[in-house]
C-alpha cells in the first residue's frame, strides 16, 4: 500500500509488521491514544507516520458535534443504529 489509514486504538503496526511496509508509504493513524503504530520503529525504518487525532472536529466541528450527539442519544435510548 502507498497510504495506510489506521483507526485501531491498539498497537497493530509493530516493528515486524512495519518491516513489510513499503519504505515510501505513508501511515496516517487516526486511532485514539496511544495510536496503532510503533512510531520509533517507523522512524528507524524510514517510514513516514503521523498520529492525527480529532480530524472530524478540526475540519468540520459543527457537523461532527451533531453526529456525536445523535450517536450518544441512540446509545442512551438503547439503540446501536
Amino acid at each position: 500500500m502507498d497510504i495506510i489509514f489506521s483507526t485501531i486504538p491498539a498497537l497493530i503496526l509493530d516493528i515486524e509488521k512495519l518491516k513489510l511496509v513499503k519504505k515510501d508509504a505513508v501511515i496516517i493513524d487516526l486511532a485514539s491514544t496511544p495510536g496503532s503504530v510503533d512510531y520509533e520503529a517507523a522512524k528507524e525504518l524510514g517510514i513516514s507516520s503521523y498520529l492525527e487525532l480529532g480530524i472530524p472536529s478540526k475540519v468540520a466541528p459543527y457537523s461532527s458535534a451533531i453526529y456525536l450527539k445523535e450517536a450518544i442519544d441512540r446509545l442512551i435510548e438503547g439503540g446501536q443504529k
